[in-house]
């Protein structure tokens, strides 16, 4: 009984160390555009332009004001460039989000929230 739970044991562990590899290094994907060049860049996000990030790189959604205008942008972000320094260089950002899942960059989280509740709202109604 030993042996099968051992054998077993090291089975698990050995596709959970494989499995955590995989997911350290694999890279995410991302939405990537700036307005105002882009205009379906805004909300509500229009666009499809994904690119393949790096590894060890976030995605992030940045609105702000650079120069009196208005921009939006969604992109791959090096780990070293927080929002901090976004709201640096542009003068004025509004919002801010770095995240580490494929399209995760495509809408705001409170967004996001609002659609997960509504949908759970009406899931739980039909049944």
């Amino acid at each position: 009984m030993f042996a099968k739970m051992s054998t077993k044991l090291i089975g698990i562990v050995g596709i959970s160390l494989i499995l955590s590899c995989h997911v350290v290094t694999a890279s995410i994907m991302c939405y990537n555009c700036s307005s105002p060049s882009d205009g379906a860049c805004g909300d509500p996000y229009k666009g499809t332009n994904m690119v393949e990030c790096n590894d060890g790189e976030t995605c992030i959604k940045v609105v702000g004001t650079y120069e009196n205008v208005n921009i939006t942008y969604r992109q791959c972000n090096p780990a070293a460039l927080t929002c901090e320094l976004h709201a640096k260089y542009l003068g004025s950002v509004q919002y801010c989000e770095e995240c580490s899942a494929d399209h995760c960059n495509f809408s705001s989280r409170f967004e996001l929230a609002s659609f997960l509740i509504v949908a759970a709202f009406l899931t739980s109604n039909l049944f």
